[in-house]
């Protein structure tokens, strides 16, 4: 499987990599990085420009829905990846546990009525912290985030979020030709 990340501005960019993975014969499915505080926090860029409005998580989850269907190849993508990684910023107020796992649920519905399937994608510390742990999402399946090296699903897996067992895992990354790959472990038939 390869996964393609969704950028609702870019539908070239997402295109061309899903023409390249499926003509190599893989398996591809998209995700969307959500941003709860509703804003991208770039430490780097000048002063009064370091924070970039990107909507509210259910405008994020629309707007990659909607390049989805509109891409030639929308009908080919099967599931979205709700990617839960954001850190809290300096640019708003982090919602709560309680109003993350709303967005959450609001974003599944919303992937589900566009007759897709959702998954999460997170790291344990950050799904412990940011959702108090929640348990509401044990039906979809969980590809975790844990950069150890070991491509092992189950070696480190010390549970959260009332997962019994993660469908995949992210262990790595490798430099090839100076682009950078996710390297992971997925099981068969997820």
């Amino acid at each position: 499987m390869v996964v393609v990340i969704i950028h609702p501005n870019d539908n070239l960019w997402f295109t061309q990599q899903f023409q390249n993975a499926t003509n190599a014969g893989l398996v591809v499915e998209a995700y969307v990085y959500l941003y709860f505080d509703e804003y991208y926090y770039d430490p780097t860029a000048s002063a009064g420009q370091q924070c970039t409005y990107k909507g509210t998580v259910p405008d994020q989850v629309q707007r990659a829905i909607n390049a989805l269907l509109s891409s030639p190849l929308g009908a080919y993508y099967t599931r979205i990846w709700l990617d839960c990684e954001e850190e809290p910023s300096v640019c708003a107020s982090f919602p709560s546990a309680s109003q993350i796992v709303q967005l959450l649920q609001s974003a599944v519905t919303q992937i589900q009525n566009a007759q897709f399937t959702a998954g999460v994608y997170t790291r344990g510390s950050w799904w412990q912290t940011c959702t108090g742990d929640s348990n509401a999402f044990t039906s979809l399946p969980l590809w975790y985030a844990n950069p150890d090296g070991n491509p092992d699903l189950l070696t480190d897996w010390s549970g959260f979020g009332g997962w019994y067992c993660p469908s995949a895992k992210q262990w790595g990354q490798t430099l090839i030709d100076g682009v950078w790959f996710d390297r992971d472990t997925i099981l068969e038939g997820v």
